[in-house]
């Protein structure tokens, strides 16, 4: 059976549990009978399941997935370790080893970035959610220095300057060309959208 985009957005938009849905993508990704799609890959199917898992709180199955997101092939929107950071915070445990490690790796995306500050803000750390968007503005200039991809430019300018004026720092190049941006731009579901898509 081969598996594409529209099986797995049917399985995230369902009516099952979380741990059904996560059940479903990890069936998906590992067990014999399923070709998965060239925009479908094996990682991103883990790593979407280990966050259905997470909105379970099942945190032993969703360390268990994480661990075969890790060697699994194909690219994936979202780091496993940033999903290990989300599950460190929501248990009230410290998710320094992660996040340090994610950051060292050299892998990082300008996406998993802004996933990862949107993860320190709701936890009630907007320094650390300052430094992760910061971190993903130099990882979208080093990765697509012409800036063809607009949208995830003004996704993390946006929400860079909407923290930053929540922490009342004052005004800066970013912030200014962040007012620049399409103002139709819909912050809430590009990041939304973003995170079920693969790099």
């Amino acid at each position: 059976m081969r598996i594409t985009r529209d099986d797995t957005d049917a399985v995230e938009e369902s009516d099952l549990t979380s741990r059904q849905k996560a059940e479903k993508l990890v069936e998906y990704a590992t067990a014999d009978g399923y070709e998965l799609d060239d925009d479908v890959t094996p990682r991103s199917l883990l790593v979407a399941a280990s966050e259905f898992l997470g909105f379970d709180g099942a945190w032993e199955r969703q360390a268990e997935v994480l661990e075969l997101a890790d060697s699994a092939a194909g690219a994936s929107a979202i780091h496993p370790d940033v999903v290990r950071v989300g599950a460190a915070l929501a248990q009230g445990l410290d998710p320094a080893e992660y996040a340090d490690r994610y950051r060292r790796s050299g892998r990082i995306t300008p996406l998993s970035a802004h996933y990862m500050a949107d993860l320190y803000d709701e936890a009630g750390e907007p320094l650390a959610a300052e430094r992760w968007l910061n971190i993903g503005i130099r990882a979208l200039e080093h990765l697509d220095p012409d800036m063809v991809d607009t949208s995830t430019w003004d996704l993390l300018l946006l929400s860079r300057r909407n923290l930053r004026g929540r922490l009342g720092r004052p005004k800066d190049g970013y912030d200014e060309e962040a007012e620049a941006a399409d103002m139709h731009f819909d912050l809430d579901s590009s990041a939304r959208d973003s995170t079920t898509r693969d790099a």
